[in-house]
């Protein structure tokens, strides 16, 4: 039997904002409960204050959200990790057209990656819980800068019911002739190539996301033969220790001491470096 991803997402209408059952409830749960904007609560209480929390940095920038699954991408296996990016289409309003769905990317990581690749479907309606995060970027081709959205996940769970009209993240797939996220596909395309567009000292996170530099990372070691390897030739110990040949001087570039460099780089370099000695 297949190991759920996490659990159940469990959905209480007098509540904002729905609560995933985890499998390890701990203090993280329990400050998150006191998040948790109760309105029937509020509505009772009529001009009740607005309640105060203690500062918890493990929920800084956390998000919930219930949308479905559109096309996944590839997994990516490294020695030390794996990585699965995906989006799932937000709708609200359940009049609002296919063309206007909301896409939002999300990644998962580990165990949850693999768990997600094997279990999810395009299509599901899911339960996410993570953390939010930005990546910023210059596109060489307009000069624009640009700004991208995602959530790395820390929990997944399919949803069990539809809730009708009103809405809940999800989609009414009852009579659709094409499915709203195969339409939106171009939105999702053009995030998974927003990661390539990153700014040149990426390796060293000045204006980049972590998104941005393992997304460079899995490049190299998918593509080693597109890079350049400085690691011996470079004349400034600050010079970056790996560059991609197509792009001259704005070519993106991937410091190994870069503050965002993934803990599984040096492992899966070494790997590298091996199969290379190997074959001469």
């Amino acid at each position: 039997m297949a190991r759920p991803l996490v659990a159940a997402a469990a959905w209480s209408r007098p509540q904002a904002a729905w609560m995933l059952a985890v499998t390890a409830p701990g203090r993280a749960q329990v400050q998150a409960r006191a998040y948790a904007f109760d309105a029937a609560a509020a509505e009772a209480g009529g001009n009740a204050e607005i309640d105060e929390v203690d500062f918890d940095p493990a929920l800084a920038n956390m998000v919930k959200l219930i949308g479905t699954v559109g096309g996944k991408k590839d997994l990516k296996v490294f020695e030390r990790s794996k990585l699965l990016p995906f989006a799932i289409g937000i709708k609200p309003n359940a009049k609002q057209r296919p063309e206007e769905i909301e896409w939002i990317n999300v990644e998962a990581w580990g165990p949850l990656a693999e768990r997600a690749d094997e279990q999810l479907n395009k299509g599901d309606r899911v339960a996410i819980e993570g953390r939010l995060k930005v990546d910023k970027w210059e596109d060489r081709m307009t000069g624009q800068k640009r700004t991208a959205f995602k959530i790395t996940a820390n929990s997944i769970a399919k949803v069990r019911s539809k809730f009708g009209a009103g809405g809940g993240g999800g989609f009414d797939q009852a009579g659709e002739e094409e499915a709203p996220w195969d339409r939106a596909a171009a939105q999702e395309d053009e995030w998974a190539g927003s990661a390539q567009r990153a700014a040149p000292r990426a390796g060293d996170g000045a204006g980049a996301g972590l998104h941005t530099v393992e997304e460079l990372w899995m490049d190299y070691f998918e593509h080693p033969d597109q890079w350049w390897d400085n690691r011996v030739s470079k004349r400034s110990p600050n010079a970056p220790d790996f560059k991609r040949k197509e792009g001259g001087r704005d070519a993106p570039a991937l410091w190994l001491s870069g503050r965002n460099t993934p803990g599984w780089v040096d492992g899966e370099l070494k790997r590298l470096d091996s199969a290379k000695d190997l074959m001469g």
